[in-house]
């Protein structure tokens, strides 16, 4: 059975698109109300709205994420819409394809806004919001990568900064679970090559050679993951990277 969020009010960065978007669907279906969050005000209509009609219930906060205002304003959202804020899936990230010669700095500028900035901006704003309004069961899942810990050479993309970037947030999550303890939970999924938009210029015979099961993975893969993790069932699970990459990792 999958994990319930009934009665739980969630925070979802990223959610235009792939493992954000599929995330917010998936925590709405499990009972949750859900806040998503994104630059695309259009996307961001449109996901509220399918939310809202199957009978969840959403709303949105546009917003650049490598901003404090945005990191503020999410959690102001969820406060004064629905009351509370019991979980947040910190999930938007920026893939920087340059080999380290290459890297211009408004690339390296906007991978560590987007995919370590984000982090500590909506963990520092999410953090007492969850601790006096979670009633004790407060979590932050943040999206990082099997790429945090598993070099590879199978990319042609040559990800370093990408990979540097992921390496921060895991690292943030482990001091900020020392920080939050005991009221908050906060841990970190690390995603293999997962089918989405941001990965269409991997070619597929890469994805088969990258895992072990010969195939990336699917959002519908991801999501039950997130679930878990924001919802009581992991009341244990803190200061954890949960790897799903169909073995990428176990080859480095």
């Amino acid at each position: 059975m999958p994990a319930s969020l009934t009665g739980k009010v969630v925070i979802v960065t990223g959610a235009s698109a792939g493992i954000g978007e599929g995330v917010a669907l998936g925590a709405a279906t499990a009972g949750a109300k859900v806040v998503v969050v994104a630059r695309s005000a259009d996307k961001l209509d449109a996901l509220v709205k399918q939310i809202n009609e199957a009978g969840g219930e959403a709303t949105s906060y546009v917003g650049d994420v490598g901003l404090e205002s945005t990191a503020k304003g999410m959690v102001e959202k969820a406060l004064s819409t629905f009351g509370a804020l019991h979980a947040a899936f910190l999930n938007a990230g920026y893939y920087g394809k340059a080999p380290i010669t290459e890297l211009d700095v408004d690339m390296i500028d906007t991978v560590l806004n987007v995919n370590v900035k984000s982090v500590i901006l909506g963990i520092k704003h999410c953090l007492p919001a969850m601790k006096e309004t979670s009633g004790g069961t407060g979590s932050i899942i943040v999206n990082s990568s099997t790429m945090a810990s598993a070099v590879t050479t199978g990319l042609g993309s040559a990800p370093a900064i990408y990979a540097a970037s992921k390496a921060a947030a895991s690292m943030i999550m482990k001091y900020a679970a020392v920080e939050a303890a005991p009221d908050v939970r906060v841990n970190a999924i690390g995603p293999g090559v997962i089918k989405t938009a941001m990965t269409d210029f991997i070619p597929s015979e890469e994805m088969e050679n990258l895992h072990l099961l010969k195939r990336a993975g699917r959002v519908d893969e991801v999501v039950p993951l997130v679930t878990y993790l924001a919802s009581d069932e992991s009341s244990l699970v803190t200061g954890s990277e949960m790897i799903i990459d169909a073995g990428w990792a176990i080859q480095a």
